[in-house]
């Protein structure tokens, strides 16, 4: 550790980070010497060559163990199991930067290290926690904080990484939510701190959290194609396995990074048994009236699962 002494530690998703570059939360004074560990630094990147890996998308090259990423005009990512590296372009937005570090670096380092991530936000009640799976502006983040009043307390937002036991690992304490999400919420100003100067998003930091791995007791995938008012409907059998499948974070990584196979075990151990809920809504809806309701059906129908 002595090239990153003057690193930040932070405890998230199950193991202890080591930043030379600041991110928004959770950090701590040190990190328990038994749990795993990973370093974020600056160096510099070369791309790969075919010979080395796979480019699997405009700005993503993989091989079985090592990720490269180089997003134009910010920065390039070399991600492993242990290792995340930047190399920042001068000027570059450092508030995207540290977005890019939080989700999709932190997510495939995830997956590099064999545990399943999920497109999705992730609540507790009581030790039982419900998962809300969705697509990019689905809504998760919106709902989820709203149901933070009705006693539930956040696990993860965005990403939901479930280890080998099948246990969901606490991400960051916070929620990225649009604006007009924190005005229809009414949430306090004390809580709310800004996520970018350029677009109107916001970190919102709640008081309920969860710091401990919580076991899942139901999936809610959120289905914004159905423009009717809000319907929950339980999925049964083969059917359940495709909304997962679907809602895999950054699934055009899964077969590349040869995680096809661990991801069907995990699937089918873990959360196969579990009740798997379709929830159809009204989209581009976002109202006080319409979130609560939404909000109210998704609570009751935890609640009839047992999540009380």
């Amino acid at each position: 550790m002595s090239e990153l002494a003057a690193a930040s530690s932070y405890q998230v998703f199950g193991v202890g980070v080591y930043s030379q570059i600041a991110l928004t939360s959770n950090q701590v004074m040190s990190v328990d010497s038994s749990t795993e560990s990973v370093l974020i630094h600056q160096g510099k990147i070369e791309l790969p060559t075919s010979d080395v890996a796979q480019q699997i998308a405009a700005c993503c090259f993989a091989s079985a163990s090592e990720i490269w990423l180089d997003i134009p005009n910010l920065a390039k990512f070399f991600i492993t199991e242990r290792d995340i590296i930047v190399d920042a372009v001068l000027g570059a937005d450092a508030d995207l930067i540290q977005v890019y570090l939080q989700g999709y670096a932190l997510g495939v380092q995830a997956m590099l290290a064999g545990k399943m991530v999920l497109h999705a936000t992730t609540l507790s009640r009581n030790d039982k926690a419900i998962v809300l799976c969705g697509s990019s502006g689905s809504g998760k983040s919106t709902i989820a904080a709203a149901l933070l009043a009705k006693g539930f307390k956040l696990v993860s937002d965005e990403i939901t990484i479930i280890d080998q036991d099948g246990k969901v690992l606490p991400g960051f304490d916070d929620i990225k939510l649009w604006q007009d999400a924190v005005d229809v919420l009414k949430l306090p100003a004390q809580c709310i701190q800004p996520l970018r100067e350029v677009i109107n998003k916001v970190y919102f930091r709640p008081e309920q959290q969860k710091s401990q791995p919580v076991r899942p007791a139901v999936v809610y995938v959120l289905d914004t194609d159905n423009r009717q008012p809000a319907q929950l409907t339980e999925l049964t059998g083969f059917a359940k396995f495709e909304p997962l499948q679907s809602h895999y974070y950054r699934a055009f990584l899964v077969k590349p990074l040869k995680r096809d196979k661990l991801y069907l075990t995990l699937s089918g151990k873990h959360l196969g048994a579990l009740p798997l809920v379709s929830v159809s809504r009204e989209l581009n809806r976002l109202d006080d009236a319409s979130l609560s309701k939404l909000a109210d059906a998704i609570n009751h129908d935890a609640m009839a699962r047992g999540v009380k």
